[in-house]
């Protein structure tokens, strides 16, 4: 996963380890990858821009709590193609969390 490529990069630096594990890391944040990063780097940038658009998603995603109630208190046809109707834009977008989520 490219998380754990990340993170290996951060272990595998030379520096002084504190007392709890932790690493002393110069940050440049001018930094351009070297030929043998590219592929990483393009891949993270990737996952960055479809960030963005997960995080916006995921702050205004609205469950779905009252048409579930609702077709378990009220059951009939109409109400289950209603209640349907409402939870599958919603599942789409759980869907696209998860998937994200698998990329992180």
């Amino acid at each position: 996963m490219i998380i754990n490529t990340i993170l290996q990069l951060f272990v595998s630096v030379p520096g002084k380890r504190k007392k709890s594990g932790q690493v002393d890391v110069a940050m440049l944040y001018n930094a351009q990858p070297t030929e043998s990063e590219m592929e990483l780097f393009d891949e993270v940038q990737i996952v960055l821009t479809e960030a963005s658009d997960v995080l916006s998603d995921l702050k205004h995603y609205l469950g779905a709590d009252q048409y579930i109630r609702a077709a378990i208190n009220n059951p009939s046809a109409e109400q289950n193609a209603l209640t349907w109707e409402a939870l599958m834009p919603r599942i789409r977008t759980l869907r696209q969390f998860y998937f994200f989520s698998q990329k992180i």
